[in-house]
């Protein structure tokens, strides 16, 4: 029965996006809009922490989604090609926040002559060593990696954000913290 309720609204879906991109009538990305829309504000707060933020992250990832509406293969479920563009954005927000949030540390702290710049050496040079660990990766071992242990995201949202199935995602996780290990003991 679950199939056939998702079967329905992907063709749902589908159904607006074609009279949408046949008329140009945007009235159907609006019903995209308001089915969607309270689940993609739960997951940009999830990521971001904050309301406003993710009021604005919401907005957003409709208009990158809707600006490249014709990108999207119909015929696949449109909530996890949603929810791949909002977890990008909102990644992308939160690289943007912590590298203003360090300048402003960095610069005061400089400025007051109160550092000592080896922890600070020490603190890039483990981030650094992470990123490049995550990039070795294979890109559905890092995804799911990086939702679970970095957004903290339960398996199940993970599995609905990615589309991936429950199992998959578990074993993504697992195989991919067990390679982050040895590549991190490696280093």
């Amino acid at each position: 029965m679950t199939g056939t309720t998702n079967n329905n609204a992907v063709d749902e879906d589908s159904l607006w996006i074609h009279k949408y991109v046949d008329s140009k009538d945007t009235q159907y990305l609006g019903h995209l809009y308001e089915k969607y829309k309270r689940k993609i504000f739960m997951l940009c707060v999830k990521m971001v922490k904050n309301t406003e933020e993710a009021k604005d992250l919401t907005s957003e990832t409709f208009i990158k989604a809707f600006d490249h509406i014709t990108e999207f293969r119909c015929g696949s479920p449109f909530p996890p090609w949603l929810s791949r563009i909002a977890t990008n954005l909102c990644i992308d927000h939160l690289r943007h926040g912590s590298r203003v949030k360090f300048q402003q540390i960095y610069s005061y702290e400089t400025e007051a002559h109160t550092i000592d710049p080896r922890p600070l050496g020490n603190q890039n040079h483990l981030r650094h060593r992470i990123l490049q660990v995550l990039k070795q990766l294979k890109p559905p071992q890092r995804r799911c990696f990086c939702l679970f242990y970095i957004h903290r995201l339960s398996y199940q949202e993970v599995a609905d954000l990615t589309g991936y199935s429950f199992d998959q995602v578990r074993s993504h996780i697992q195989n991919g913290r067990r390679k982050f290990k040895i590549l991190m003991e490696d280093s």
